[in-house]
């Protein structure tokens, strides 16, 4: 299995490095398993108070508009003893709570497939906890409970037990397109798009109000963002870079009297602008951005020639080996 998963990776990948992004149909493709069903004989019933189970266009209430970007602190399970710790409270046998974001996650899920709009309905109508104000999450909100430390599934086992390390649909759009949304594969924890029709799994959010997206620039060529507390480089490196390269621009970078380096997979997914593309990022906080690759340093789990990267065409996230050049941009 291992060996045909780092060939589906590989073909991916190059099909990245020549700058294609496709869209993604339904697959089982590189050995990638199966859905693993929850069992929910260990808890709560997942399906209490869910909506159809297919078809139908029905709401059950309104959508709020979904959080394009993260209005909080990016969880990091990589450093335990961070503020930024990911650390999760069960308030309910089916809900977690997020103590770094304060979202509150379904935690036991149905073992069915959805399509996109199925996917909406089922949150919208979802009833758990005694709290009927369930959404589908966007791509930021699913992508703060990833844990890029694990695979299959890429996320805390105890928090969300019997989790299929499978794809699960995100509330995004892709920028300028009605047909094409945005999903996370949490068997590793990369993001790519389909189309609506695709049958993939669902894991609802109860979230605040989207917030307005706030940047400060300090006037030094560094940028703040107030709301997750990151200082970022506003300009890229000028030249694509390998991964240990990147690292060590970053850690030499000399703006203000900070420590740069290079951030991990959620901080600088952090910096994606959903309602846009080429690039997809805010180009008044940051102009000139190139829609290219640009290195996390997060390594691909299990791997020493590996690490994520995030392109800023669209947004698309996966993982390359390290000796691939793409740009790095640094982060205190």
């Amino acid at each position: 299995m291992l060996a045909r998963q780092r060939l589906f990776q590989l073909l991916a990948g190059l099909a990245f490095w020549a700058c294609s992004e496709p869209v993604r149909a339904p697959e089982n493709a590189g050995g990638m398993p199966a859905s693993a069903g929850g069992d929910s004989s260990a808890g709560g019933d997942s399906s209490a108070g869910a909506g159809p189970t297919g078809g139908g266009t029905g709401r059950c209430h309104a959508d709020a508009p979904p959080n394009a970007w993260a209005s909080w602190p990016m969880p990091d399970p990589g450093d335990p003893g961070s503020r930024t710790a990911q650390h999760y409270t069960k308030s309910e046998p089916d809900i977690v709570l997020d103590d770094v974001t304060e979202l509150s996650w379904q935690r036991r899920l149905s073992e069915q497939s959805y399509s996109w709009d199925e996917a909406r309905q089922y949150c919208d109508c979802l009833t758990l906890g005694g709290y009927d104000d369930w959404q589908l999450p966007s791509r930021i909100e699913l992508l703060s409970i990833v844990d890029f430390t694990r695979q299959n599934p890429a996320l805390d086992p105890v928090a969300f037990p019997d989790t299929p390390f499978d794809w699960f649909w995100s509330a995004s759009p892709l920028a300028g397109s009605d047909s094409v949304v945005w999903y996370v594969a949490f068997f590793d924890g990369n993001t790519h798009l389909s189309t609506k029709d695709s049958a993939y799994h669902v894991r609802c959010v109860r979230h605040a109000e989207a917030q307005a997206r706030h940047y400060m620039a300090l006037g030094n060529g560094t940028v703040t963002d107030l709301a997750t507390g990151l200082v970022w480089q506003q300009t890229a490196s000028p030249a694509q870079l390998s991964w240990a390269d990147a690292k060590t621009y970053c850690a030499e970078l000399a703006l203000s009297d900070a420590r740069f380096r290079l951030p991990n997979m959620k901080e600088l997914q952090s910096l994606l602008d959903e309602t846009r593309t080429e690039p997809a990022i805010d180009s008044s906080a940051f102009p000139a951005t190139p829609s290219e690759g640009f290195w996390a340093s997060t390594p691909l789990v299990g791997s020493s020639s590996a690490a994520w990267f995030v392109n800023f065409s669209s947004g698309v996230s996966y993982n390359s080996v390290i000796e691939h050049p793409y740009r790095a941009r640094c982060v205190f």
